[in-house]
């Protein structure tokens, strides 16, 4: 079994997600980031990058992430 698969199996109470978000201002683009931890390893599970979204949507992108991932 490979690492893929062993994360793919675990149940989600055995992963601690984490959520990064850098802000990027007018002419920047803005990236959320979200990372899972299995024990001692991380996985990035998800990147989202936006340009020229107004701070509101930025938001509501993250919390649809949040709901997404069961939080």
């Amino acid at each position: 079994m490979n690492l893929i698969d062993y994360y793919d199996i675990l149940p989600q109470e055995a992963k601690t997600r984490y959520f990064g978000m850098d802000v990027g201002s007018t002419s920047d683009r803005t990236a959320i980031v979200t990372l899972s931890q299995v024990k001692d390893t991380l996985f990035l599970e998800d990147i989202v990058i936006m340009h020229k979204a107004s701070y509101q949507n930025q938001l509501d992108i993250l919390r649809e992430l949040h709901k997404k991932h069961n939080y």
